[in-house]
């Protein structure tokens, strides 16, 4: 084993999962399926989830300092104003784009406009950011 394992076996359950992604990709993405990656990313999930587990660990914050508990929702403009909300996505190792969609409302919540709309390959800052 590489000095990436330093002797720690990867979950049976990251292994499968690992396996199944990396299946999916060969059918769908035309990308090579190899045993070697599997293990060696399935290895690296392992060794971040550990790290991100002992981080949280030293972490010295109390939980209960500061606490609250804050619903996110949409908010109505002004009177008089119609309020845009959009996202982008962008798909896999090939980065097919889309400008996922948008909607305007206007002061009551009721549906002016709406939109989606296609923008090909593109890096996901851009489909956020598109307009």
């Amino acid at each position: 084993m590489g000095p990436l394992g330093r002797g720690i076996v990867p979950k049976f359950g990251l292994l499968l999962w690992m396996i199944w992604k990396d299946r999916a990709q060969h059918v769908f993405q035309d990308i090579e399926f190899s045993l070697h990656h599997v293990f060696t990313a399935a290895l690296r999930l392992q060794l971040d989830h550990h790290h991100s587990r002992a981080s949280n660990r030293s972490l010295s914050v109390s939980r209960q300092r500061g606490y609250q508990i804050l619903q996110v929702c949409w908010s109505p403009p002004p009177p008089h104003w119609v309020k845009c909300n959009s996202d982008g996505s962008v798909c896999g190792a090939m980065r097919e784009a889309t400008c996922g969609g948008g909607v305007c409302r206007d002061e009551f919540g009721q549906w002016v406009f709406g939109f989606c709309y296609n923008i090909g390959t593109s890096t996901v800052l851009w489909a956020e950011l598109w307009e």
